[in-house]
């Protein structure tokens, strides 16, 4: 009995030996990998003042995802797999747009949100000298 109950786990042994050299062969001969989750966006921040867009969420990656507003394509400064930084482009106007994230080359993106960016504001200079400045950039 004891004998046989040994046999049985050198079988099921060498299975899981098998199993695992056929699936590491399937994925070295362009087998698709397991699907990683789609990104979800779970909050944005529009942050006027240093010109940045801080995306809150899961499933970012662990590599540099692409983030898109509208039909731009954002720089990212930084991200982790639950938050990225893009840079908001100077010449952005005043719109809500369309905001996704994708994680890979063929990747789905996520599921959409939408962000409303603000007007820039301005002020007058001290002492009445009529030049408007953007406030964001002192």
């Amino acid at each position: 009995m004891i004998e046989r109950t040994e046999q049985m786990r050198q079988r099921a042994g060498i299975l899981g030996v098998i199993a695992a050299a056929t699936f590491a062969s399937s994925a070295c001969a362009g087998q698709p990998e397991l699907a990683r989750p789609a990104p979800k966006i779970l909050s944005v921040m529009v942050d006027p003042q240093r010109k940045e867009l801080v995306l809150q969420g899961r499933d970012f990656g662990p590599n540099t995802p692409s983030v898109r507003l509208g039909e731009r394509i954002l720089p990212v400064k930084r991200s982790t797999t639950d938050q990225v930084v893009t840079e908001l482009p100077l010449d952005l106007r005043s719109a809500t747009y369309r905001l996704t994230v994708a994680v890979g080359d063929e990747a789905a993106p996520s599921d959409h949100v939408d962000v409303a960016i603000p007007a820039p504001v301005y002020r007058l200079h001290p002492r009445g000298s009529g030049r408007l400045s953007d406030s964001v950039s002192n």
